[in-house]
Order: C-alpha cells, then structure tokens, then sequence
C-alpha cells in the first residue's frame, strides 16, 4: 500500500488512507501541495472543519497552490454566519496576506434530485452548491487559464450513489482542472468519501492522496479506483 512519501517523490500515482484528517494533514509535509478540494459536512456540528482545513491548506500549499471548498450557504454572510459562533478563543487566520479567498463560485445543479432545505416547511428546493477558493499567493503568472465561476453538474441519483454525500465527477473535474498545468501534481482531498477527487485526478494525470476516518467508504474508494481508473 503506498504512503504519503511515495506519492510526493513519485514513486507512486496515489496514497488512500483510513484516519482522522486531525491526525493526518498535520504529518504532510509544508508546501508540498498543488491543490486540495473538498467537501465538509454541512452540519453546524462540523463547523470546526472549516479553521482546521484552513489552517492546513494554507500550511500545505504551494506557492500559486488553490483549496477549493463546497460552502453551505448559511457559512457565506460574514456578518451573520453561525461559523463565528465556532470561532477558537484566540483564533487568527495564518497566512494573512498571503493566503486569501479569491473567489466563490457556483455549482448549477438545475437538473435531477434536488434536497429541500431543513426548515419546518422544507420550501427551499436546493438547486446549486457554493464553492470556496482559495490561493496561497503569489500567483501563477497563468493562473485562472480557462476559468469560470459557475459550472453545471447532474446529481447522481440517490439509488447510484455509493454514499449518500456522494458528489458528481462533473464537480471534481471541474476543481481538478484549476490545478497547475503539465500533469503529475499532487492533489489532496482530505475528507475522500468514496474517491470521487481521487477518480478526476488520476484521469487528468495528476497524483493523489486521500483520508478518510470512515473504512467502509475507503474500501468503496480502494475498489472504485481500480475499477475506473487503474
């Protein structure tokens, strides 16, 4: 099974992990990443991931590096967020000046099965996901080749989904895409699911490394790979 260190010297095209991302990302070596994306849970439960995961990325990064994250709506107002509730005592974004959002971006989903917004009337029919982005500067003199802030993506059906978070290879390709030009970079995804970033990347010609804490999705994540990729 190959490690995180044989994935960065090249000495393999991907590394699969089962951990905790807690205990993981703080073992990757600084600026050793190309890009990393991403999709947290939604619930305000896991709020706390959003200042873990930016800590790491911008430790990770590299110069010019992207971290792509999926963003709940109600995460967006930085005026009236609930993430400021969740805010560590003490807690100062590293990387000021170095490390800034650059832009949000928009995932249409217009078609297939949509989930209705918990609210006690379930009025809101979710018909797009928001995306962060992130870049640890400076920049790339050809960063942004190609880019556009609003893409469309079919959800799978809920009866073809190996998880029931499962996003579509159209999401990844499209945050795969953002990474630097040439192939054989290294793209981490460090909440893997069933290895959808993973599948995107190794199409495109890139490395990856994935965690994940659950084992069952791991093993879904193992298989699919080989299937579809290898």
């Amino acid at each position: 099974m190959s490690t995180v260190l044989d994935v960065l010297s090249r000495r393999a095209q991907y590394a699969l992990l089962c951990e905790d991302m807690r205990v993981f990302l703080p073992t990757v070596p600084d600026e050793s990443i190309e890009l990393i994306v991403t999709d947290p849970p939604y619930d305000t439960g896991a709020n706390w991931m959003f200042f873990f995961l930016y800590e790491q990325a911008w430790r990770l990064l590299k110069p010019g590096g992207h971290y792509i994250v999926i963003t709940p709506q109600y995460l967006l107002d930085p005026f009236a967020s609930q993430l400021r509730d969740h805010v560590p005592e003490g807690w100062t974004p590293p990387g000021r000046g170095e490390f800034r959002l650059r832009w949000t971006m928009q995932m249409r989903q217009a078609v297939g099965p949509h989930p209705r917004l918990v609210n006690p009337d379930r009025n809101l029919e979710v018909c797009g996901k928001n995306l962060s982005l992130y870049t640890k500067l400076p920049l790339p003199q050809n960063d942004y080749r190609g880019f556009r802030d609003a893409f469309d993506s079919v959800p799978i059906p809920k009866a073809d989904r190996l998880h029931k978070w499962q996003q579509s290879l159209e999401w990844a390709e499209y945050c795969v895409d953002l990474a630097p030009e040439g192939g054989g970079g290294v793209i981490l995804d460090p909440l893997m699911g069933v290895g959808t970033v993973g599948v995107a990347t190794l199409n495109r010609g890139h490395r990856f490394i994935g965690c994940d804490i659950d084992p069952e999705v791991v093993a879904i994540a193992r298989e699919r790979i080989g299937r579809e990729v290898l």
